[in-house]
């Protein structure tokens, strides 16, 4: 956290570490600025560093949501700056930092002790790519509850879906955020689970999976 009249001593810290840090924004604001320090590994992630993640609306209500709760918080779906081509695909988690010997007991309390966060940046693709061979009998959408449009679907997702009421849906709580998956049946389960009804493999599935 770098108030606005604490900006030039940061940057000279920064830069007698890191020669030519420069403070980045996606939207100029005035406001206090909640800046990327430190980001490894360094050559995947280049982008990130210097990044004000308070210039932009979803990661800074995310920022702000994990200080005042003490928990970590993921944002609603963002397009990462180190990841540009994945459009609303990413996401950053975020762990609050306290200052020590701080009373957290209240949210205005905890406001007041956060100094900073410990973040990752995640990618939506990546988290999922060990449906493996599901991928192609189920179609899969995940969409975050504040949103109409899905930030996740399968590469199969607007394929052909079996005929009949064979869909099933799950709300899901993450790290603060609640996603709706939606999911429908492929040609391929019915074959390779005949003469079992599709419906009921997916949503015996989604019960299992995301108990």
């Amino acid at each position: 956290r770098v108030a606005p009249e604490q900006e030039a001593a940061f940057l000279a810290r920064a830069r007698a570490e890191q020669p030519g840090f420069q403070l980045r924004q996606l939207t100029p604001h005035a406001d206090e600025r909640f800046v990327i320090e430190y980001v490894f590994p360094e050559e995947p992630n280049i982008g990130a560093a210097g990044l004000d993640i308070a210039s932009e609306t979803n990661r800074r209500e995310a920022a702000r949501s994990a200080a005042a709760r003490g928990e970590v918080q993921i944002t609603a779906p963002i397009t990462l700056v180190q990841a540009s081509g994945q459009v609303r695909r990413g996401f950053l988690m975020l762990l609050p930092v306290y200052r020590p010997g701080q009373s957290l007991l209240t949210a205005q309390e905890r406001e007041r002790a956060a100094i900073g966060w410990a973040y990752a940046p995640l990618v939506a693709d990546e988290l999922l790519s060990d449906l493996g061979p599901r991928a192609a009998e189920v179609a899969i959408t995940l969409t975050d509850a504040d949103e109409s449009e899905p930030f996740f679907r399968t590469a199969l997702g607007d394929a052909e879906v079996l005929p009949g009421p064979h869909e099933a849906g799950r709300d899901i709580q993450a790290a603060g955020r609640r996603w709706h998956m939606h999911a429908r049946p492929l040609p391929a389960i019915e074959r390779a689970l005949n003469p079992l009804h599709p419906g009921w493999v997916v949503s015996a599935g989604l019960a299992i999976s995301m108990g």
